[in-house]
């Protein structure tokens, strides 16, 4: 639990870096599929953590939303 809590942390803290350094510093080129496959990978832990702590709702909509992304980055795969 507090590993699943520690982990999500650590990711909160690369995307939002991620984030200031595409947005202020713009010297690093995110390509879609990356970040396509770093919010699946949040959204889902976030997701279980929160259905782990007992926020059913709460977590089963972080999990619909990175199926979705998912979804959305397999599209992205198969079109090429």
């Amino acid at each position: 639990m507090k590993t699943l809590r520690l982990v999500n942390f650590v990711i909160a803290i690369l995307g939002m870096a991620g984030g200031f350094c595409l947005f202020f510093i713009k010297s690093i080129d995110f390509s879609s599929i990356s970040i396509s496959i770093f919010l699946f990978i949040m959204f889902s832990l976030f997701g279980v953590e929160k259905i782990i702590d007992k926020e059913k709702k709460l977590g089963i909509a972080y999990v619909v939303t990175s199926l979705v992304i998912f979804s959305g980055f397999f599209m992205e795969v198969i079109r090429g």
